[in-house]
């Protein structure tokens, strides 16, 4: 070839190649007029962006320190060695992008490779309240492959992801949140292949729902190659329960996949990918209970009576209000999220809101008997006022009002049920041990602790006294098989341990009452209502008082499955465990679980907690727990820490 047609070749070949375009924003100074190329030159509106079909090298540069209102969905596909980069240029904060809640999707790739995103803060968010109803998805950030095979290079790196605010509902609502990772479609094996998301913070705070999600259609096969390490979830706001896995007490940590529904453990080191499905970012138990109980709180509030004030509707309809039943049972549940841990952020002044409720409540408490005298709004009572309600009112309202408080003498029965040694035996033989035990044990637990009321109004010492030894030493003999009573159940164990509890009585064969509660479940809690979770508050019980580990990893087994059964009976129209609002205590339940499974004082028996002192878990600024000296009580015990 002569040097004229090699030159000439040469020449045609340079005219093919185009070299990599930076393409400025600055959203201050610059102006979609010009053609971005400099700095000095810089477009104004990331819509310019979405007018440019993007080759390989190219690369998108947002002024530092600067808010770019809309949304990023760029076109265009990089190449080996040639990917295509979003970033920031100049000195300063990361520039933001803020999608306003406006947009689905704030920054979105579909079907494109080697991309390179850095050193953003992305957020999608109208600012307004955190109330879902009538909300749609919203996300920071989302990637799609579909039908398209390998898509390879997605590197996500140094993002700030945080106030994404769209749908908080649960059903099918698994791709909602931050970084949202997504393999569509069934015509062509797709996955991603070196997805990569680094060195990103998610204030998961303020996102709704998920902070990462990793996922395919088609599941595990082919395998998704995604690299996740080194990200900060910064969970302060969603419950402090939500600890990260390398403290737990147990060797395993517990994870939910919401795709199917299952839990799965895993060893704290390992990376929370599910064995169902691949998908990444999976999240624990506690995590998932925490988001649902902070979303019932929610609803909660919304039904107060009045702003301000600890009094509720009985349903969201109901004209008339109950001060001695649905408020008994909102003050109980909140005292069940603070112990959690939460710092409720949606109640504002919250020591001042509590004094005002006290000063409120106490002018329908009669000074002498202590009771709930008279319905708060003037609305006839269907029950007499010593019944169990005021009783339960006080014994929860205590915790707010005084250091200690003693039930009033006889306020369970109005006498004392148990007068003498002869007149117990004779009660203790009148009840069919042969039988179903649950009310045999409920009736005769409430009894001793009458008894034992009336004793210490007296100055007398409960656990001296012979009537209440004598009743103890039946109840030991009664103990047979790993219960109580030939018919006994698991509800009725429930019941007695309760007792048991209370006055510091030794269980009389912990590993007998295990055996029963677990095999009698058949490695696993199913129901409905407390019957679901009696058999946890025995097992608890049990590791409390004989903490040997018998049985260990079965009993975490089964109660990480019991979450299924709290999901299962969750409604999602009301956001709560059950639609009756009698029945919402049931959302208690994380409280037995994170008892048994985290170690956490805070399930000793009919626990009642000071909460307004402090909760029992805080988190440091550092992501780590500290489990506080928390003063509760037990019903008929001194505050002790």
């Amino acid at each position: 070839m002569s040097l004229f047609k090699l030159t000439l070749l040469l020449s045609s070949l340079g005219c093919l190649m185009v070299n990599a375009a930076s393409y400025h924003i600055d959203a201050e100074q610059g102006s979609d007029t010009r053609d971005g190329e400099s700095p000095e030159s810089a477009w104004k509106s990331l819509e310019k962006v979405e007018k440019v079909e993007l080759k390989p090298g190219d690369k998108i540069l947002l002024k530092a320190g600067q808010v770019f209102f809309g949304k990023l969905h760029p076109n265009g596909s990089g190449e080996d060695g040639k990917p295509i980069t979003v970033d920031k240029y100049g000195q300063g904060a990361n520039p933001v992008i803020h999608g306003e809640g406006k947009v689905e999707n704030t920054v979105r790739l579909h079907n494109q490779h080697h991309w390179e995103i850095r050193n953003l803060t992305v957020t999608n968010t109208d600012g307004g309240g955190w109330d879902d109803e009538g909300r749609e998805i919203r996300r920071a950030v989302q990637v799609t492959a579909e039908d398209v095979g390998d898509l390879r290079h997605i590197h996500l790196h140094n993002l700030e992801i945080r106030d994404v605010r769209g749908i908080y509902r649960f059903k099918g609502n698994q791709t909602n949140g931050g970084i949202i990772c997504q393999v569509l479609g069934n015509k062509k094996k797709t996955r991603f292949v070196d997805l990569r998301i680094e060195n990103c913070v998610l204030r998961t705070k303020s996102i709704d729902r998920y902070p990462v999600v990793v996922t395919s259609s088609w599941g595990k096969e082919p395998a998704c190659e995604v690299v996740y390490k080194n990200n900060t979830l910064d969970h302060a706001g969603r419950a402090h329960i939500v600890i990260p896995a390398d403290q737990w007490p147990r060797e395993l940590v517990y994870y939910f996949d919401p795709e199917v529904r299952k839990v799965f453990p895993l060893k704290k080191a390992a990376a929370p990918v599910s064995p169902f499905t691949g998908r990444v970012g999976c999240e624990d138990i506690f995590t998932e209970m925490a988001a649902r109980l902070k979303r019932s709180w929610s609803f909660y509030e919304a039904t107060r009576a009045k702003e301000g004030e600890w009094l509720f509707k009985y349903s969201p309809v109901d004209k008339d209000y109950s001060l001695w039943a649905t408020s008994s049972d909102a003050l109980a549940y909140y005292g069940e999220i603070r112990a959690l841990g939460f710092e409720p952020p949606w109640i504002e002044n919250e020591r001042e809101v509590m004094d005002a409720w006290i000063s409120g409540i106490n002018k329908h408490i009669d000074p002498k008997t202590k009771l709930i005298n008279g319905p708060a709004t003037g609305a006839p009572r269907p029950d007499p006022p010593y019944l169990s309600h005021s009783y339960d009112w006080i014994s929860r309202n205590r915790v707010f009002t005084a250091d200690h408080y003693s039930l009033p003498p006889g306020s369970l029965h109005g006498s004392d049920p148990l007068p003498t040694k002869e007149a117990a035996i004779k009660r203790f033989n009148s009840f069919n041990w042969n039988g179903n035990t649950y009310q045999v044990c409920n009736v005769l637990g409430k009894e001793i602790k009458s008894h034992a009321e009336i004793l210490r109004s007296k100055g007398k010492d409960p656990a001296k006294d012979e009537i209440i030894l004598t009743l103890k030493k039946r109840l030991d003999e009664k103990f047979v098989n790993g219960r109580w009573g030939k018919g006994g159940t698991a509800d009725g164990n429930m019941k007695m341990a309760v007792t048991y509890c209370t006055y510091d009585w030794p269980i009389p064969d912990h590993k007998a009452l295990i055996d029963f509660t677990l095999d009698g479940a058949n490695g696993q809690f199913k129901g409905r209502g407390c019957s679901a979770f009696n058999q946890m508050w025995v097992l608890a019980e049990a590791r409390r008082q004989f903490p040997d580990g018998y049985r260990g990893d079965e009993i975490d087994a089964s109660l990480a499955q019991s979450f299924l059964t709290f999901l299962s009976n969750w409604r999602e129209e009301y956001n709560f465990y059950d639609s009756k609002w009698r029945g919402k205590h049931n959302n208690g339940v994380p409280l037995f679980i994170s008892h048994l499974m985290l170690d956490l004082p805070i399930m000793r028996g009919s626990a009642v907690y000071n909460w307004r002192m402090k909760p029992a878990i805080m988190r440091g600024i550092d992501g780590t727990i500290k489990r506080n000296k928390v003063t509760y009580t037990t019903l008929g015990f001194l505050f002790y820490d």
